[in-house]
């Protein structure tokens, strides 16, 4: 047996570190928490900006993805360069077979909500406005994991935030 650990030295245990979402339900809220697979596929999508998702994540997963634990798929970087085609591309690999999205970023926060952002390539930025216009679904209901800053609600008087707005688009709840 191992020694005893005080859960109140874990910094989640001092600080919200996520929070509820209080919703309207949507029709896929009734999907299975649990992934019914011995190798998921998993899409990421990752800002090459951010040096531990360069030197940690990426590699992990691509080992993951040889030892044949999980199936990779990535999102190639975009350009600004072709922004409407590369923001369909975006929309394109959300509606992929994917059991999990793990979304690696930087994210901004504005004053006009809908124009807050993801940095989800090395200069490409998506707004929630984009996931409006482009009307933007995520298929088969992947659990969304959104690795960056800002994504929750950071002020209680918000009511847009990234969270709700993948989870309204189709994301596992």
């Amino acid at each position: 047996m191992g020694s005893q650990v005080d859960a109140a030295h874990f910094w989640g245990m001092r600080y919200i570190i996520s929070r509820a979402l209080i919703q309207e339900a949507h029709p896929d809220e009734l999907v299975s928490p649990i992934i019914h697979s011995s190798r998921p596929h998993v899409g990421m999508i990752v800002c090459h900006d951010l040096e531990h998702v360069v030197k940690q994540e990426i590699s992990t997963l691509q080992n993951l993805h040889r030892s044949k634990r999980i199936l990779l798929s990535s999102l190639r970087r975009l350009k600004t360069s072709q922004r409407d085609k590369d923001l369909a591309e975006f929309g394109s690999f959300l509606r992929k077979k994917l059991q999990i999205v793990h979304l690696a970023c930087h994210a901004r926060e504005k004053k006009q909500k809908n124009q807050s952002y993801l940095l989800v390539s090395d200069d490409f930025d998506i707004t929630m406005e984009d996931f409006g216009v482009r009307e933007f679904t995520i298929k088969h209901n992947p659990f969304v994991i959104l690795n960056a800053c800002l994504t929750g609600t950071i002020n209680p008087l918000y009511t847009s935030n990234w969270a709700a707005l993948f989870w309204g688009r189709g994301a596992r709840g």
